[in-house]
């Protein structure tokens, strides 16, 4: 394997972590961004002196709007974006729904006052009510024939109150409607359509909301804000507090998924260039090696999903201040922290169950640690000489790759021949090994063979079995002794009979 293969190899197996870890940095730094544009928001009425119920009003409609900005980044949702244009025109809206384009796609008027009925009773406001208030500007519309007298002021717009203000103000509002109903329809129907469009939330219909703000809530924010002791934290917005367990798991496993793409199309990348070349050039495809290289791909993709699942969840419990121990490190420290530890226990286990040696694993584990920090100072290079997002981490980490490959196997190089020439062995990076190479001994004409290898001929003992035998009868015959004289005995017949 050459210098560009073995990089480029190491190159697809630490990319998916790394472009996961990215992706979530980018995601946690995305919400810090919206808590801070809250914050600078409300810095303008810090010392103010405007009193404490309208201040109340005010601070309601920035923590709506940036509540919503909020949950829209941790939802990583592209939709219509929350302003507060800070119109005085009558019958303007407070909070404005703004889609990409710049057009406004929703409006909304929030009412803070002391009671439900008096919240609910100002969003139902006429253009003749507003007149005989003194308002100017409904007066001068009915007058030119732009607004007949029952129309409401803030018709065409949803009607925010307080969260705990919210039911009583819709029993109030139908109420009032039944009570209109026979005598004066048309007071009947503006009660009706008010309720209809009154809420406690921003809500663009993508999934998420405003936070909900109670009348008391909205006081003591305003305090907060006037005497400058404002806390996003204290009002549980801060990116930490927004990413819960559930939220975390979710999108981290959304993001691995994410580079499991990554890292099967990075495998798949060399096969089907050279089956377009076969192709242009002869018309023909190897279907083994599709086969062969599709199963590789998948493999990768798992490989990927694992490291860019746990690079991500890492990298977001680090940056949100879930982990304050990691808070300090950036997206690439973070990701190359987790390939490393990836590597480590899958190496550990190949040691465990004897496919790799300890010596082995050890170099294997350290080089990869060299590569992958070079891959990851490269990349980032790479994105901040190329600003579009992923593409130039992705080249840098290309770069980087090769170049650590390279880099390490000229100082292996060196290693090796300083080890040959002067006997060192640095720390054991150089092993010694006195045995004369096999195909050494082949040339000089000896046999060789493996000892690992050598097995010595069975021997397999010829099966017998027992004869069957039968116990002979012995039956000894009778004899007699007799006395012939003195000292000597006559024996007849001392023999025994065997049938």
């Amino acid at each position: 394997m050459d210098e560009f293969e073995e990089g480029y190899e190491r190159f697809c197996d630490g990319l998916p972590a790394s472009i996961a870890a990215e992706r979530s940095a980018e995601w946690v730094d995305s919400i810090d961004r919206e808590v801070h544009r809250l914050e600078a928001g409300l810095e303008q009425f810090s010392g103010t002196g405007t009193p404490i119920d309208s201040l109340a009003g005010d601070v309601a409609e920035y923590l709506h709007a940036g509540t919503y900005n909020i949950n829209r980044a941790v939802a990583r949702d592209e939709g219509p974006i929350a302003v507060v244009p800070r119109s005085h025109g009558f019958g303007s809206a407070d909070v404005e729904l703004v889609d990409g384009t710049g057009s406004v796609v929703g409006k909304y008027q929030a009412k803070y006052y002391a009671t439900a009925e008096k919240s609910a009773k100002a969003q139902a406001l006429t253009f003749g009510e507003a007149s005989k208030r003194g308002r100017s500007s409904a007066a001068k519309a009915i007058a030119s024939g732009e607004a007949l007298e029952g129309d409401q002021v803030y018709g065409g717009s949803r009607r925010l109150v307080p969260e705990d203000q919210l039911d009583k103000g819709l029993e109030w509002l139908e109420r009032r409607a039944a009570k209109e109903a026979s005598a004066r329809p048309g007071q009947a129907a503006r009660y009706r359509d008010t309720a209809s469009e009154l809420r406690d939330r921003v809500d663009g219909g993508r999934g998420y909301t405003s936070d909900g703000l109670t009348k008391d809530g909205s006081r003591d924010a305003a305090e907060a804000v006037r005497d400058g002791r404002f806390k996003p934290s204290e009002q549980g917005l801060s990116a930490g507090q927004k990413i819960d367990p559930g939220t975390l798991l979710r999108d981290s496993a959304m993001t691995g998924a994410y580079a499991a793409a990554l890292a099967a199309a990075l495998e798949l990348a060399p096969t089907v260039i050279e089956s377009i070349h076969s192709m242009a050039t002869g018309g023909t495809l190897d279907a083994d090696l599709l086969r062969s290289e599709g199963a590789a791909a998948l493999r990768a993709g798992g490989r990927g999903f694992v490291s860019g699942t746990a690079a991500a969840a890492v990298t977001t419990a680090a940056r949100s201040g879930m982990v304050p121990a990691l808070a300090g490190l950036g997206a690439p420290a973070l990701a190359t922290l987790v390939a490393i530890t990836s590597r480590a226990i899958e190496g550990g286990v190949d040691v465990a169950v004897g496919r790799t040696g300890a010596d082995a694993f050890a170099a294997s584990l350290s080089r990869d640690a060299a590569v992958l920090a070079l891959e990851a100072a490269a990349g980032a290079a790479g994105q901040a000489l190329v600003p579009v997002p992923y593409l130039g981490y992705l080249l840098g980490s290309l770069v980087g790759s090769v170049l650590g490959a390279a880099a390490l196997s000229a100082a292996d190089w060196a290693t090796f021949s300083l080890g040959i020439t002067s006997g060192v062995v640095l720390f054991g990076r150089v092993e010694r090994d006195y045995s004369i190479p096999e195909p050494v001994l082949a040339a000089m004409g000896l046999d060789c063979f493996d000892f690992e290898r050598y097995a010595a001929e069975g021997f397999e003992p010829a099966p017998f079995e027992p004869a069957s035998f039968s116990f002979d009868v012995f039956s000894p015959e009778r004899f007699e002794l007799g006395f012939v004289r003195r000292g000597v005995l006559e024996v007849r017949g001392v023999r025994g009979l065997v049938d």
